[in-house]
């Protein structure tokens, strides 16, 4: 008797869903990955992701001939995603670069599975590496990289000069520490300096994929989202960057959790987290007249202490006619120079494994584990020892100074942008001209800002609205305000824990 065609296709349901449940696992935020195997070589998608989708259709024909319906496909990744939750949880999990057992993974992405395996003693390509790594379309294969290169040979492509060079060396190393801090690149430079072509191959150098250079992504969700999927981020001509993207860009510099609501759910909740290098372009604004740049996105001057301190920022200068080349000259110089100079970085990622133990640094910088890193991968490049650390501290005290301005007020985010803008930090000023130290409430503080605020026409916008707002805005604002010689603390006075606020002058 002949089996009705539904049963048949339940019998094949279940024999798919039984040959693929042994690949499950799920990873710590609980999202469902399953590995399967295409010609002998692992492959890990997200459950429920449109990768899987088709490869599970590939699947299904190729070894019963049958097609699978949208409706028989989702039953099957329901009960796979299901059941993915009950299988081991697996910590150690990326698309890019991995530790595991003191050895870092590079994931090389082409179709032979190969990976750069480097520990204390040195480098070598593997295939089949015991960690797992993202399977995704956005994902492009490296060169294999070979012995040989130098760090000059990114001056030979590029506009960075010998100082720029040794900052953009310590960034990359940092790309293939698998574990964060990763500071922000921020490239600036007027149109013609080749900022986007520098951008690009520095994403290339460590993490090729598809859609280079990114437009800027308008809230941190979309920021989250795009980290899922590649390993350096590079957005291209950041324009208007407002305080809740500029947080999300400090988190995830250090590493963040994102929190939001599933699709298609009723409150349930998921949970995004990822530590992500990132570039950052934008043209600076040469109206001003200023002889010397500034930190600036699309024309408004940078001025966030905490994104700052988090950032190397790298100024170029625009490129004279004489010296400027085409692009396809310069992407086949590119295309020849990148296996050696990813040979490089691999033999750097080894000497900072083998001296990272010895590394003590005389002061820490913010991103110390960072500047630790570099440091320790020093003789790799050929420098001598502590020209990263201070050319890391050089270029955060310059970002320092350059972001001030005398141009008309910008606004950043609805708040004002730097010391000249804020009416706090100037009302902060002139209270401490006659005198050099102010101590009193936040309450008493805020009545004389509104004074000031409301002589020299500030708009009522800029002005924190109550006494806890302006407690909050001093914090931000302190960085700014120790760059001018003057220092905001806070105490508690008295049996009752009054809260008082003390200005002072200090050395600048």
């Amino acid at each position: 008797m002949i089996k009705p065609i539904q049963t048949v296709i339940t019998t094949i349901l279940e024999a798919i869903f039984t040959i693929l449940s042994s690949g499950l696992f799920h990873t710590p935020d609980d999202t469902a990955y399953i590995d399967v195997y295409r010609y002998q070589l692992r492959q890990t998608y997200p459950v429920n992701s449109q990768e899987f989708k088709r490869w599970l259709k590939c699947f299904a024909y190729a070894k019963y001939k049958i097609y699978l319906t949208k409706k028989e496909v989702n039953l099957l990744l329901e009960q796979l995603e299901t059941l993915a939750q009950f299988k081991p949880k697996a910590e150690i999990y990326q698309n890019r670069v991995i530790q595991y057992k003191g050895t870092i993974y590079i994931n090389v992405g082409d179709d032979k599975g190969s990976a750069i395996a480097i520990t204390k003693k040195g480098w070598k390509i593997v295939t089949n590496p015991p960690v797992r790594f993202k399977t995704s379309h956005f994902i492009q294969p490296l060169p294999l990289p070979v012995k040989g290169g130098k760090l000059a040979d990114l001056l030979e492509i590029t506009n960075l000069n010998l100082e720029q060079l040794i900052l953009v060396a310590g960034w990359l190393l940092g790309t293939l520490n698998p574990n964060p801090p990763y500071p922000l690149l921020i490239i600036t430079g007027e149109q013609g300096s080749g900022k986007s072509s520098l951008a690009r191959m520095l994403k290339q150098l460590i993490d090729p994929g598809k859609g280079v250079l990114r437009s800027q992504p308008k809230d941190e969700r979309s920021l989250m989202v795009a980290a899922m999927n590649t390993w350096v981020l590079c957005f291209d001509n950041f324009s208007k960057l407002s305080q809740s993207l500029s947080d999300g860009l400090c988190r995830l510099s250090t590493g963040n959790s994102y929190v939001d609501r599933k699709l298609y759910s009723d409150g349930e909740q998921t949970v995004i987290e990822a530590a992500r290098p990132v570039i950052i372009t934008s043209i600076v604004d040469t109206v001003t007249g200023r002889t010397s740049p500034r930190i600036e996105f699309g024309g408004q001057p940078l001025t966030n202490g905490d994104l700052l301190d988090r950032s190397i920022c790298i100024h170029l200068d625009p490129i004279s006619p004489d010296q400027r080349r085409s692009e396809k000259e310069i992407n086949l110089c590119f295309e020849q120079l990148k296996p050696r100079i990813l040979g490089l970085l691999c033999t750097a990622v080894s000497q900072a494994l083998a001296n990272r133990a010895g590394v003590n640094l005389e002061e820490s910088p913010r991103m110390a584990d960072f500047a630790e890193w570099v440091t320790a991968a020093e003789p790799a490049f050929g420098f001598e020892a502590g020209t990263f650390l201070q050319a890391y501290q050089t270029n955060r005290e310059q970002s320092q100074r350059l972001t001030g301005r005398t141009s008309p007020r910008i606004e950043f985010g609805g708040q004002p942008l730097t010391i000249e803008d804020s009416p706090v930090a100037m009302a902060i000023q002139s209270l401490l001209e006659r005198e050099s130290c102010w101590q009193g409430t936040a309450t008493e503080l805020l009545k004389f800002i509104k004074g000031y605020a409301t002589k020299y026409e500030y708009s009522a916008s800029d002005l924190p609205k109550a006494a806890n707002k302006l407690s909050v805005q001093l914090r931000k604002i302190n960085p700014g305000l120790r760059a001018v010689g003057l220092e905001v603390n806070f105490e508690r006075r008295g049996k009752s824990g009054t809260r008082v606020i003390k200005i002072e002058k200090i050395a600048s």
